[in-house]
């Protein structure tokens, strides 16, 4: 039994939570360049964009998992 091709648009999330991860971990690393961030809002938005872009990875590979499954 094959499993089933994978929907475009679940394709396009996985890319997308990538970009925000990608995004998050550019910032952070320029951050630490930078000697630390200019405000704490300024700090704390590349971890939400990392955390957050990992959660959306985690939950769209279940979408495909459960998609395969059936």
């Amino acid at each position: 039994m094959e499993p089933k091709p994978t929907p475009k648009p679940l394709l396009y999330h996985i890319i997308g939570a990538l970009v925000l991860i990608i995004t998050g971990v550019i910032w952070l690393f320029l951050q630490w360049r930078a000697d630390g961030p200019a405000s704490e809002w300024e700090a704390a938005l590349p971890h939400a964009l990392v955390l957050g872009g990992f959660a959306w990875y985690a939950v769209t590979r279940l979408r495909i998992w459960r998609r395969q499954r059936d």
